[in-house]
């Protein structure tokens, strides 16, 4: 007798069955697998923040890559849902603990927080989505590892070739005696105390004495150019450095001179010490050097892993 599917019924059965099963189970995984695209509307609005924050409205290029940073963040909200990686992430836990108290939803933690994915919220709170984001790219960058041991030829020729981001400005310590520009009497005093500085018949203490109050005191420490121009004002820095610079040489640094304005009025000031320009040594910046250089591996393998879930996923 030939022997037919028509014979069994009950085997027809669930092989159709399996058939519908295995078929709705491609079109889900495939359906994991299709992202919303981001729309005009929410790329503008990005194109905006990015603005407001570099003054400046991002061209053709800039564009480009905010949309493409916009679909790898898709791209990795969707890898991190897919595979569960919100399930046991302590913060994430206490996350929806919080959503839900906020939505008045009852029960112990545990039922809290199995309302709290029935209702997707870990797919819609942003606080979730940014850990989610963070989850992969942590998992990009591990794919540098083991990295490469590091060249210090590379590094020196990196050192070499920045070498400006490694200056150090002119520091100058200096005493100072301060007449303020609120003072009516100030061009008087400038002149009578200009005559008692240059005899030298008084000690520092003395001619700190005849001057007005100051808020830093009388005594400045070690101090780069830039933060005197911020504290002082650029003529007071300026005029100091040049002061400072040409005394050097003579080996004088000890005699008043001025008056120096600023902002504040009028100063005497006496240079103790002071350290020309100069760069950090090499072996200074070393280990900034190769904390850059791993970090720069890093991105680079970062880069690699999104583009590769980026082939993996279909953006409609």
């Amino acid at each position: 007798m030939k022997i037919t599917l028509h014979n069994y019924p009950i085997f027809n059965f669930v092989l159709l069955g399996m058939l519908l099963w295995f078929g709705k189970y491609f079109i889900e995984w495939q359906n994991s697998y299709r992202i919303e695209a981001p729309s005009d509307e929410v790329l503008q609005v990005q194109y905006q923040d990015w603005a407001r924050q570099h003054r400046v409205f991002p061209n053709a290029e800039q564009q480009q890559e905010i949309r493409h940073s916009e679909l790898a963040s898709r791209v990795s909200v969707a890898e991190a849902l897919r595979r569960g990686l919100y399930l046991d992430d302590p913060i994430i836990y206490q996350r929806l603990l919080k959503n839900a108290d906020f939505l008045g939803i009852e029960g112990d933690e545990s039922q809290k927080i199995s309302d709290a994915l029935a209702l997707d919220l870990h797919k819609s709170d942003e606080l979730i989505r940014r850990r989610l984001v963070q989850s992969i790219e942590l998992e990009g960058r591990a794919t540098a590892y083991p990295l490469p041991e590091v060249d210090e030829g590379a590094l020196r020729a990196r050192y070499a070739e920045h070498l400006d981001r490694w200056k150090i400005s002119p520091r100058i310590e200096f005493h100072h005696v301060y007449l303020s520009a609120d003072n009516p009497n100030i061009q008087s005093k400038v002149a009578s105390l200009q005559e008692i500085l240059r005899s030298n018949s008084i000690s520092d203490e003395q001619a700190y004495s005849l001057g007005d109050p100051f808020l830093l005191g009388n005594k400045m420490s070690l101090t780069e150019l830039p933060r005197l121009k911020d504290t002082f004002g650029d003529d007071f820095a300026k005029a100091l450095n040049e002061v400072a610079v040409a005394k050097k040489p003579a080996g004088n640094l000890a005699s008043w001179v001025g008056p120096l304005g600023s902002a504040y009025g009028s100063h005497f000031v006496k240079i103790i010490a002071f350290k020309d320009k100069s760069y950090r040594d090499f072996n200074e910046v070393k280990f900034i050097l190769q904390q850059e250089y791993v970090l720069e591996l890093e991105n680079k393998a970062l880069k690699r892993y999104l583009e590769k879930l980026l082939d993996k996923y279909k953006f409609q």
